[in-house]
């Protein structure tokens, strides 16, 4: 298991940075100048692939099943949380995305977010799952719904689940 992680870790890292699967530039690069195939744009990939993620981690209960065998459950869903609120607070052309979200008038939505930002990290340090994966479904949805629509972002998929 552990040199198939390090297999796929390896081909992300050169998909990044070298080559995306072998069929041109880096997708770092293509990301970066919002030239992603499908003509998709990029900060809706970006709200969506994380929302994805959310989703995997949660259906496939990586902290009580699926990461347990490697052993790395814990700092796995940590570093997802860390990274996706990086992504939210991490200024970017002047700005982050929270700062753009309040400039919009949408207090409210950044303070749910930051709120179940808050609640996903005391799960994490108390290394409560259950506590961890309703945080994670609160902020799955702020990255479907309060997300996209305080950015003015068509992410062009509709959610009829209920989450």
């Amino acid at each position: 298991l552990r040199g198939e992680l390090e297999h796929r870790s390896q081909r992300l890292g050169f998909g990044w940075i070298t080559n995306d699967n072998g069929t041109g530039p880096a997708y770092g690069q293509l990301l970066y100048k919002n030239q992603l195939p499908r003509s998709r744009d990029v900060m809706a990939q970006l709200l969506i692939s994380v929302q994805e993620y959310f989703d995997y981690l949660k259906k496939r209960s990586v902290i009580s099943q699926a990461g347990t065998s490697a052993d790395v459950s814990w700092q796995l869903v940590g570093s997802a949380l860390a990274s996706s609120k990086q992504l939210l607070t991490q200024p970017y052309a002047g700005s982050s995305i929270l700062d753009r979200m309040k400039a919009q008038g949408y207090e409210l939505s950044v303070n749910a977010v930051n709120s179940n930002i808050a609640m996903a990290e005391q799960a994490l340090a108390d290394r409560d799952a259950d506590g961890f994966y309703a945080a994670l479904g609160m902020l799955d949805g702020n990255f479907k719904r309060e997300i996209p629509v305080a950015l003015g972002i068509e992410l062009g998929i509709h959610f009829t689940d209920g989450d």
